[in-house]
């Protein structure tokens, strides 16, 4: 076994390992989890040509499924990223068009010979969906940042993990893409350096992603309700005094002054209004509370939205800028994950209750 054959061995192992810890963990957050531990199990499989070359040259079924199988890659990557960003992104059947170049180039290679011609196609159509899904990645991801302008920290090392972890892929899959144009250049020639190189920095890949799950659980963990009250339990107990007083200043000031009004207001900004600092303030909405900064203040905003709603003949749009919403998508958003209803169900059940 050559070296690139042994180092695609561990980065398989390495792989099939870290996705089987995502499927068997049934935390709050299994549906990124499966998602993400799909894609590196395709990922897998197309390392896995390294060292099974033979196997896979005498069952031309599997190797046509595996190859076609890449075209899933990008889709399950991209939708693991929305997951992960977006807590309301819902899985729906329409998506299941992301999988038709899968099945497409599937039935092209069971009932075509492949030629050298139908290689360069499917090459091409790798790249070209390679990079649209990145660049629809980084567009997300900067979306999720302009949301949770002030992160949480929680938040904030979800930013960092997919950031890196996309921009790593972009650099791994930039560096094949310049093998396989210099290999084209040159008669098809190898290049035992950069297949070496390739090798060498999926692997440091693999690692890393198994190395970030284990200093960083939560990212794909999520503490059980039980864990949260027992936290809030010991914010509102050690020292029960200090963190009474403050989570009492915090409740009153958001009662009487309603500064959630404000749509442009920050962590720092309601710090400075409590006279909490800014970290004081975070800890107090994320433990005490049980949500971060953003989710605390539209959770206000949907009260008062509510409020409006039942007692007022406001149009929803009125009553979205007025509670401190400045997108019609964003107000449906919270106020779905509040209520289980969009602002006008809700409007319409209040007013079948009055009658």
């Amino acid at each position: 076994m050559t070296a690139i054959e042994s180092i695609a061995l561990i980065g398989v192992f390495l792989l099939l390992l870290l996705s089987a810890f995502l499927i068997s963990n049934k935390s709050e957050k299994r549906t990124a989890n499966l998602l993400f531990a799909g894609f590196l199990i395709i990922t897998s499989l197309d390392l896995s040509g390294q060292f099974l070359g033979d196997f896979y040259r005498d069952f031309t079924i599997l190797n046509k499924l595996r190859t076609s199988l890449a075209f899933l890659q990008m889709p399950l990557l991209y939708f693991y990223v929305k997951k992960t960003c977006f807590s309301d992104f819902k899985l729906k059947p329409k998506l299941l068009w992301h999988a038709l170049p899968t099945l497409v180039f599937l039935l092209v290679y069971l009932f075509s010979e492949i030629t050298l011609g139908l290689e360069v196609i499917f090459v091409i159509s790798v790249q070209i969906q390679i990079y649209t899904y990145l660049v629809a990645s980084f567009i997300l991801l900067k979306n999720y940042r302009k949301t949770f302008e002030n992160f949480h920290s929680t938040q904030s090392q979800t930013y960092r993990w997919l950031l890196t972890a996309i921009a790593s892929y972009f650099l791994a899959n930039s560096i094949v893409l310049f093998r396989g144009v210099s290999e084209a250049l040159n008669n098809f020639e190898r290049f035992p350096i950069l297949d070496l190189s390739i090798a060498l920095f999926a692997l440091f890949m693999v690692s890393w992603f198994v190395l970030k799950t284990m200093h960083t659980p939560e990212l794909f963990l999520q503490v059980n309700q039980n864990e949260k009250e027992s936290v809030k339990q010991k914010v509102s107990n050690a020292p029960s005094e200090d963190a009474s007083k403050d989570l009492a200043t915090l409740d009153a000031y958001m009662l009487n002054k309603k500064p959630f009004l404000n749509d442009t207001l920050t962590l720092q900004v309601l710090a400075s209004e409590t006279g909490l600092s800014a970290k004081r303030l975070s800890l107090i909405i994320n433990q005490s509370k049980g949500t971060h900064f953003f989710d605390f203040i539209n959770g206000h905003r949907v009260e008062e939205a509510k409020h409006l709603l039942r007692e007022t003949d406001q149009t929803i749009q009125q009553i979205m800028f007025e509670v401190g919403f400045n997108s019609k998508s964003s107000f449906n958003t919270a106020f779905r994950k509040h209520t289980s209803l969009t602002p006008t169900a809700y409007r319409k059940q209040t007013a079948s209750f009055k009658v």
